[in-house]
């Protein structure tokens, strides 16, 4: 009978995938900026979204708390959106590859958005 050598460990893809990962970590400042990027953009979004649904439903209620929400949650929505796209040049430094183009302009629609509005209802 022949003898067999030693049996070799097949290395699954996903270890593969992990090590190169990790080759190419960010760092923690990194990481940091664009959470809070993105918190930020999504903040704005959010204020956005809330001042618009407090804004038709004050339409349909008598009294004005609704009203005056609906313009703190805009004007919070305003200064999210100018923080958020102030932090784009400095996760666009931190980074060791830019954020997505479609991202970015994501950001910066969603930070003008509030203002357009404020426009609009101000006008």
């Amino acid at each position: 009978m022949a003898q067999k050598g030693p049996k070799r460990k097949r290395r699954s893809q996903t270890t593969d995938r992990a090590s190169s990962i990790d080759r190419i970590a960010e760092s923690p400042q990194s990481v940091a900026g664009t959470i809070g990027w993105m918190l930020c953009v999504l903040a704005t979004l959010f204020g956005i979204v809330m001042s618009l649904v407090t804004m038709f439903v004050a339409n349909s209620m008598e009294g004005g708390m609704f009203s005056a929400v609906s313009r703190y949650l805009l004007i919070t929505a305003c200064l999210t959106g100018v923080l958020s796209v102030a932090l784009i040049p400095l996760v666009r430094a931190v980074r060791l590859d830019r954020p997505p183009a479609v991202i970015e302009r994501t950001a910066v629609l969603l930070a003008i958005t509030p203002w357009l509005i404020l426009g609009w209802l101000f006008w």
